[in-house]
């Protein structure tokens, strides 16, 4: 499974100021290989100087970005921790340094956006943090689910029914018997239509999802009969996991 080390969090150090968002973009058809390798020069390459650079006048402390297969071709998901992501996505859109050109220009062959016309945020529906994390080292997963035709509210509601609403407390057991620290998603509108995009945290990914999926637990069977309702996934089969490409962070 396509997992990665996330940074120590402990409830003993000061709230953080921090900002996160994860977000898809289309891969054009073809351009998965050429993706990649601009990924491995920005991560341990010979433009990695320079990315870290950029990053960090943006305000950026964390990136990651990863492959994941759909029906309508390959989605792009990034995840940003940065201090004010206004500031950072306004940095790489407006920088004249000769490495931010360089990156405009690689999302505009990669993914054909042209980050100089600003991009929408997605929605934030979503985040929650078990308050049981003190100096865990945990591991992060992103995933992009397209929303069928027709379940644009039906998703909204079962984020609105976990997020403070109705089943709260038993999404919140859910997630605890399973092993998840961290869970957020977004709403995000697309040109293939609507997308659930998010992110979870686990010591162990593997053993929290394979709790998920065959958990006897009433919430747990409503999760996958949304999952299956809104985007068509059963989740009780498994799901090929998407591929890390960056892992960066300052």
């Amino acid at each position: 499974m396509a997992i990665t080390q996330a940074k120590n969090v402990s409830t003993d150090a000061p709230p953080s100021t921090t900002t996160k968002i994860a977000f898809c973009v289309p891969v054009l058809p073809g351009m998965e290989a050429e993706h990649r390798v601009d990924m491995a020069a920005a991560e341990g390459g010979d433009k990695e100087d320079l990315h870290t650079a950029s990053r960090r006048r943006a305000g950026i402390r964390v990136e990651k970005a990863w492959h994941q297969g759909t029906p309508d071709g390959t989605l792009g998901i990034v995840y940003i921790e940065a201090d004010d992501l206004d500031e950072a996505f306004r940095s790489l859109a407006t920088s004249d340094d000769p490495y931010d050109a360089w990156f405009r220009d690689h999302a505009k062959r990669i993914n054909g956006v042209d980050l100089s016309k600003g991009f929408a945020l997605p929605e934030l529906m979503l985040d929650w943090v078990s308050p049981s994390v003190v100096g865990a080292t945990v591991q992060m997963m992103a995933y992009a689910s397209p929303i069928l035709p027709g379940k644009e509210g039906t998703e909204r509601s079962y984020h609105a029914s976990v997020a403070g609403g109705l089943r709260t407390d038993e999404h919140r057991a859910s997630r605890t018997a399973a092993g998840v620290t961290r869970e957020a998603a977004w709403l995000q509108d697309t040109p293939m239509g609507p997308v659930a995009v998010g992110v979870m945290e686990a010591e162990d990914l593997e053993t929290a999802i394979r709790f998920l999926a065959t958990s006897d637990l009433p919430f747990d069977q409503y999760f996958r009969d949304t999952v299956r309702e809104v985007h068509g996934i059963d989740f009780e089969d498994g799901f090929p996991p998407p591929e890390l490409i960056l892992d960066w962070s300052a």
